[in-house]
C-alpha cells in the first residue's frame, strides 16, 4: 500500500500518453474521412501522399530515438537504485524503486546540471513556447478550414510534454496533410467568420504567458546549483513546472486577432528565445562542436533523449517550411514545359527554405522555429 501513490503516478503517466495518442489518431482519421468525402484533386494526390509518408516516417524516427534513450534512462535509474539498497531491507520491486526515486525530477535535474546539457534541453523549452502558440492559432484542420478543438489541441500539448516535442510536431503535420487537398465546402448560410479582435484579456494573457515562459526557464540553471540547504533549492521543481503549465495558456487567447497583435506576439517570442539561447551559448562558448556532439550521442540517456528531440524537431520544422513555401509550382494542374519549369523553380525554392530554416534554428536555437511558423520566412 505504501507504494500505491508512486505506482499510480507512473501508471497515470502512460495512461495519459495512450489517451492523447487516441485523441490525436482519431483526429487524423477524421481528417482522412473529411478529405475522402469532399474529394481530392489528382494533381495534388501524389504530392500529398509523399509528404504524408515523409512525416509519418519522421514521427516514427522521432519516437524511436527519444524513447529508446528514455527507456535506457529508466533502466539505468533502476540499476543504480538496486545497487544502493539490499534486498533484505528493501525488496527490488518496481514499486519500491518508484517510491525511493523522484524519477521525473531526477531526469530534469540531469539535463540541466551542466551548461552543455542545458544548451540542448533549453532548446526544447524555447521551441515549445513558439510551437504552442502557433498550433493554438492554427487550430485543428476541420470542416471549411480550421476548427477550434480544445480537446485535440490540448492532446497535442500534453503529448509534446509527456512523449517528445518532435513526435507531437510531426503528428500535427500528419493531421494537416490528412485533411489538406479536400475541396472545402462553402461556409454555412448566414455563418460569419469571426472578426479579428484583441481584447484586454488577450493582452493580459499574452504578458502572463511570456512571463511564465521565460523567467522560470532562465532561472533553472541557477536554482539547480543552489546548496540543498538553501531555501531557493526547493523552487527548482516549481520553476520547472511553470513553463509546462504555461503551454496551455495560448489556447485561451489565440483566437482571431489583428495582424499587429500577432506580429507583436511572435516578435516577443522570437527575441525571448534568441536571448535565452544566446545566454546558454555564451555559457558553453568553450565547448567545441565535437563536445556538443558527444553530449548528443555518448552521455546520460536522459540527455540523449532530449538532444535527439531537438535534432528531429529541427529536421521536421525545416522540411515543413520547405513544403509550405513557394505557392504554385508543384501544386499546379496540367502539364507541359512551362509547368515543368515552374516545378523546378519551386523545388529549388523549397530546398532553399529548408536550408535557411535549418541554419536559422542551428544558429539561433530551436526556439527560433517560431520565426518559421509565424513569418513564413
Amino acid at each position: 500500500m505504501e507504494n500505491t501513490k508512486s505506482i499510480s503516478i507512473f501508471t497515470s503517466y502512460f495512461l495519459a500518453i495512450v489517451t492523447c495518442a487516441f485523441v490525436i489518431v482519431r483526429s487524423i482519421l477524421s481528417s482522412f474521412r473529411f478529405c475522402k468525402r469532399n474529394g481530392i484533386s489528382k494533381s495534388t494526390k501524389h504530392n500529398l501522399c509523399t509528404q504524408f509518408v515523409l512525416f509519418v516516417i519522421l514521427t516514427a524516427l522521432s519516437f524511436g530515438f527519444t524513447w529508446y534513450n528514455m527507456l535506457r534512462f529508466f533502466h539505468l535509474s533502476y540499476t543504480i537504485w538496486s545497487t544502493t539498497v539490499t534486498p533484505l531491507d528493501t525488496p527490488h520491486t518496481i514499486g519500491n524503486w518508484l517510491r525511493d526515486t523522484k524519477l521525473f525530477e531526477e531526469a530534469y535535474r540531469i539535463v540541466v546540471i551542466t551548461p552543455e546539457r542545458w544548451w540542448w534541453s533549453q532548446q526544447i523549452f524555447l521551441a515549445c513556447f513558439g510551437w504552442g502558440v502557433w498550433v493554438s492559432y492554427q487550430g485543428k484542420p476541420g470542416r471549411g478550414g480550421k476548427e477550434r478543438s480544445w480537446k485535440v489541441l490540448t492532446a497535442y500539448m500534453v503529448l509534446a510534454q509527456l512523449v517528445s516535442l518532435s513526435v507531437a510536431v510531426n503528428l500535427y503535420f500528419v493531421d494537416v496533410l490528412a485533411y489538406r487537398g479536400a475541396e472545402a465546402p462553402p461556409p454555412a448560410k448566414g455563418r460569419r467568420e469571426p472578426r479579428a479582435t484583441e481584447t484586454g484579456l488577450a493582452k493580459a494573457l499574452l504578458g502572463f504567458y511570456l512571463t511564465l515562459c521565460f523567467i522560470p526557464t532562465s532561472l533553472l540553471p541557477t536554482l539547480i546549483h543552489t546548496p540543498p540547504t538553501s531555501p531557493l533549492n526547493k523552487f527548482f521543481f516549481p520553476a520547472l513546472l511553470l513553463p509546462h503549465v504555461a503551454l496551455f495558456i495560448p489556447i485561451f487567447f489565440a483566437y482571431p486577432t489583428s495582424p499587429r497583435f500577432t506580429r507583436i506576439l511572435y516578435t516577443c517570442l522570437t527575441f525571448g528565445c534568441v536571448a535565452c539561447h544566446a545566454a546558454s551559448t555564451l555559457a558553453t562558448i568553450k565547448a567545441t562542436i565535437k563536445w556538443l556532439g558527444k553530449t548528443l550521442l555518448n552521455t546520460h540517456p536522459a540527455v540523449s533523449s532530449v538532444s535527439w528531440d531537438v535534432v528531429w524537431f529541427v529536421v521536421s520544422v525545416a522540411l515543413w517550411a520547405g513544403i509550405e513555401g513557394g505557392a504554385g509550382g508543384i501544386w499546379v494542374e496540367g502539364g507541359g514545359h512551362k509547368v515543368g519549369q515552374r516545378e523546378g523553380a519551386c523545388f529549388m525554392k523549397r530546398v532553399m527554405r529548408v536550408v535557411v530554416a535549418a541554419v536559422m534554428m542551428a544558429v539561433a536555437g530551436a526556439g527560433a522555429g517560431s520565426l518559421v511558423f509565424a513569418a513564413d520566412l
